[in-house]
């Protein structure tokens, strides 16, 4: 188990620093580059707050969190400090005389005040902590440049009058910069940090931000021109002070009103908090006086700053509560910047006389900049970052691996907002899981689970995808390769690798299912068919472009070369105990290069005579679990004419589990591939994942054009094992239903070319969606072997066969197994792994008492088989039980209940009727639900 420590470290919520001063930068650094941490943060003081909260909307128990009052003491206290700091060093950097850093420090300071007060009250925590701070920053250190009489220069009619570049620079500047890039800087945190459940229509999101800003227009318009009409008719006798200062009072008051108003909207205590605006509006216009007719510095400096962000913020605040009441918080934060902007921009123009259309485009250009802050910042910082990785890199590499590796202090893990890669961040990961002790293996497992959502994610896959070759490389022995089904696993990521891993999977399964085997003989048999599947993955990796070829091909060749190592160990084996190699296969189906294989001619005889006739385009292949469906599948090929070519696909593999359609066809296409190579010796077109990107179905289509004219005249046979499994990825809503059986109809309909044959232990009157779409389907039932057939199989299994079976012996197993394929295998094997444990001369002799010392053992090998079925009548097993213990032979239904259940069972092929009594259809099976009597 991940050590909390770890968690806390390589989580989106790391440690907060105890000192004010670090943890105010703390802040800054989450807000630009780690939002997630914010909103964790956030989570911890009450989970229902958005990342977006503003103070007006707080409940009381909220505002009394001890977080929440930590965060405003560093929101109004020690941020304010920093900025002006800032602004002060850099002025002094600059050269700036003292009464002009003193002018910027103070502007500074006051507006990072201002904005965070207001924005913090009405608009978002986050958003006002941005603008408070960089709105701080660019205002101080501007009118710091400028110089304390720079606010003279910026006067009605100044700028009619000198329309040039002093103009644009003293006078147009400085407000515009200051109210564009810090209220854009804090609309993209905003866009960042917003997180809805509910979505919004393109439609509504641009409504809202049109209404937000026409809204916030023509309501400071209407009250603006009531507040000039005031001024107008009140104030145009008096002296300058008088009518400058009655001006300023009611543009506060104006300003003073929305904000109350605002507030009151989310605290519905509308005469308290209109009031209290009302005298926050009288405040700022005081300030306003102040600013204009203030000789000192320092007091001017205060009151353009404040004055400043408390406007700013008010007419950002406006156009954001419009819109986000209609549209959201992402159209709220457009809307704001838009509205501020704008009418900022409008005012500017018509107080100083500026023309209006260079003054818009600084301010688009200023409001862009802030805007797309988070998308530029990242890439501005890349550089700088990329050295500290690679300084990590150093450290922990001089170390030797004997120190706690340097990983938590990656950019990967608090700069989530960059996009580009960091060169060897993959490698850093796999090495540290690769060192010793444990602690640092699961420190690099957390890392990998920190990273696998963000935009790193393809370092934790390649990653992922190198320690998956290593896990590979491991297997010294066929052991260690029979078990590493169990230990691989396939994340969630979509990993290019993940057909190559179920393949590995495969063979891992395969391998352990021969070592399974009871004799040598089979053992070596089934590796064998895994050598070949190596091979074969050697030559696809071989031809293919696959960019991790040359990583897994070695793997492949070491596996071979173990197998075929452990294959000669068992000629050795077999040779020193001259035990009989036993050829029964048991629990895996048989393929075509196995001579077991018996029978079927009759079932292969009329898949090729329905073949023939047009008009039956689609086939039903069922039968019980066990009856060797799969196996007579895999040897068609031989079965079949050769102009017939079979293209089996195996749906319980790949094709089934992909997670969309374009997996599904590929990994169809490539069994269809893989299919025509093996049976025909026929190359088909290859298909690729990427070619089916675009476009799956119409590609896949034309693809089946050139399968056609390769294949031509050919009849292709499309045999689809285990349908069932597809079925249940329609269900499962991986695939959809109407989109893959309308191909199959269409492939039928359309391609006279193509049959497709379905096969599995279910008819389509459990499928109901299916039958709509198949067309003709003929029906074609598989069940137990002939007796000749069985006695073959039972007798003679592969030519040269040592044992000989006495008359009564071959008849007990044929009474007991009822020529079931599976059940003459397993009681056929499980009889030689009793005559190999006798002396020598008595081992090819098989009596009737052999027959019956196996029965239970082969019970308790066979109890997967026996079980499944037990499984699927789990409402009748009860009657199953009582029924297999009675002493007659056959059983007469006591309760008409009884006879529904015992016919459903006959159905199942379970049961029979005999001269209307009920029996088991095989004896072995009846023995197996005596045996499990209670």
């Amino acid at each position: 188990m991940t050590p909390i420590s770890l968690l806390t470290t390589f989580s989106n919520a790391p440690k907060r620093l105890p000192n004010v001063w670090l943890g105010t930068l703390q802040l800054w650094v989450w807000f630009l580059l780690q939002p997630s941490a914010w909103r964790s943060y956030i989570a911890q003081i009450d989970i229902r707050l958005r990342p977006n909260f503003c103070l007006a909307e707080l409940r009381p128990q909220q505002r009394r969190h001890p977080r929440l009052r930590r965060l405003l003491l560093l929101e109004y206290g020690i941020l304010p400090i920093l900025v002006s700091w800032g602004v002060g060093l850099v002025l002094w950097g600059l050269g700036q005389p003292r009464q002009d850093i003193a002018f910027g420090l103070c502007v500074g300071l006051a507006a990072s005040l201002g904005a965070a007060l207001v924005g913090s009250a009405v608009v978002s925590v986050a958003a006002s902590w941005m603008a408070s701070a960089i709105g701080g920053l660019v205002g101080g250190v501007i009118f710091g440049l400028l110089g304390a009489d720079s606010l003279l220069v910026f006067s009605s009619g100044y700028g009619a009058h000198n329309p040039g570049l002093q103009t644009l620079v003293k006078a147009i500047l400085p407000p515009i910069v200051m109210a564009s890039f810090p209220n854009g800087a804090a609309a993209g945190i905003t866009l960042g940090m917003a997180k809805s459940n509910k979505s919004y229509a393109l439609g509504q999101k641009l409504g809202g931000i049109v209404l937000g800003v026409v809204g916030s227009g023509l309501t400071l318009g209407v009250w603006g021109g009531a507040a000039s009409y005031v001024i107008e008719h009140w104030f145009s006798n008096k002296s300058g002070l008088l009518a400058d200062v009655g001006g300023q009072v009611i543009l506060g008051i104006l300003l003073g009103g929305l904000f109350g108003l605002m507030v009151s909207c989310y605290t519905r205590r509308w005469r308290r908090d209109i009031m209290l605006g009302l005298m926050a509006g009288v405040g700022f216009a005081y300030l306003a006086s102040l600013a204009y007719n203030t000789p000192n510095a320092v007091v001017r400096g205060l009151a353009i700053g404040s004055s400043n962000a408390m406007l700013l913020t008010v007419l950002f605040a406006l156009a954001y509560n419009l819109a986000a009441s209609i549209a959201g918080v992402q159209s709220g934060a457009i809307a704001g910047v838009l509205g501020s902007s704008s009418i900022h921009t409008l005012f500017i123009s018509f107080v100083t006389g500026y023309p209006l259309w260079p003054t818009l485009l600084l301010s688009l250009v200023c409001t862009t900049v802030g805007l797309t802050l988070p998308l530029w910042l990242p890439l501005c910082l890349y550089p700088f970052e990329l050295v500290w990785t690679l300084l990590l890199y150093r450290l922990d590499e001089r170390s030797g691996g004997h120190r706690r590796p340097p990983l938590r202090w990656h950019t990967a893990f608090w700069d989530e907002r960059q996009r580009l890669p960091f060169l060897g961040l993959d490698q850093y990961l796999v090495r540290v899981i690769n060192r010793s002790p444990q602690k640092s293996q699961t420190e690099g497992q957390a890392a990998m689970d920190s990273l696998s959502t963000g935009h790193q994610r393809w370092a934790v896959r390649n990653a992922q995808i190198e320690l998956d070759a290593q896990q590979l490389e491991r297997c010294a022995d066929v052991g260690a390769i029979a078990t590493l089904h169990r230990q691989l696993t396939l994340g969630d990521l979509e990993n290019p690798t993940t057909p190559l891993l179920l393949s590995f999977r495969r063979l891992s399964e395969d391998v352990q299912a021969a070592l399974n085997q009871s004799s040598l003989y089979n053992q070596r048999l089934m590796l064998s068919t895994v050598v070949d599947h190596l091979e074969g993955h050697l030559r696809e990796l071989t031809r293919s472009r696959y960019p991790y070829a040359p990583r897994f091909r070695p793997v492949l060749q070491s596996w071979r070369h173990i197998i075929c190592q452990h294959q000669q160990l068992l000629v050795q084996k077999a040779e020193l105990s001259q035990e009989i190699e036993s050829p029964y296969i048991v629990g895996i189906p048989l393929t075509q290069q196995q001579d077991i294989f018996v029978g079927r001619q009759d079932i292969s005889a009329q898949i090729e005579r329905l073949l023939k006739e047009k008009r039956y385009s689609s086939l039903l292949l069922y039968g019980q679990r066990r009856m060797g469906k799969t196996s007579l599948l895999n040897n068609l090929g031989r079965l079949l004419p050769n102009h017939i070519v079979p293209l089996f696909i195996d749906l319980q593999g790949p094709a089934s589990k992909a997670r969309n359609h374009q997996g599904f066809l590929y990994n169809l296409a490539r069994g269809m591939v893989n299919s025509a190579k093996q049976y025909r010796n026929l190359t088909l077109p290859h298909l690729s994942k990427e070619d089916l990107a675009a476009d799956p179905f119409t590609i896949f289509d034309e693809w089946l054009d050139q399968v056609e004219t390769t294949l031509a005249p050919r009849t292709v046979l499309l045999a689809l094992d285990e349908f069932e499994a597809l079925d249940q990825a329609m269900v499962a809503g991986r695939l959809e239903e109407d989109t893959v059986l309308g191909m199959l109809r269409n492939l039928i309909q359309h391609r006279p070319q193509f049959k497709v044959l379905l096969v599995g232990s279910h008819t389509l009157e459990v499928f109901q969606c299916w039958s709509s779409y198949l067309i003709n389907l003929q029906v074609i039932h598989i069940s137990y072997l002939k007796e000749p057939e069985a006695r073959r199989l039972i007798e003679q299994p592969v030519c040269n066969f040592p044992v000989r079976y006495a008359p009564q012996a071959t008849e007990r197993i044929l009474q007991l197994t009822r020529c079931h394929p599976f059940l003459i295998q397993l009681l056929c094997a499980e009889i030689i792994a009793l005559k190999n444990e006798q002396p020598g001369p008595s081992r090819r002799q098989i009596t009737q008492a052999d027959v019956e010392s196996a029965i239970p053992q082969a019970l308790n090998s066979g109890s997967f088989f026996f079980a499944d079925i037990e499984h699927n009548q789990r409402g009748h097993s009860e009657l199953l039980r009582q029924l297999a213990a009675s002493e007659e032979k056959f059983y007469s239904p006591k309760r008409s209940e009884e006879l529904t259940w015992l016919d459903h069972l006959v159905k199942q092929g379970i049961l029979e009727i005999v001269t209307e009594h009920y029996q088991f259809q095989v004896e072995l099976i009846r023995h197996w639900f005596a045996k499990t009597i209670r």
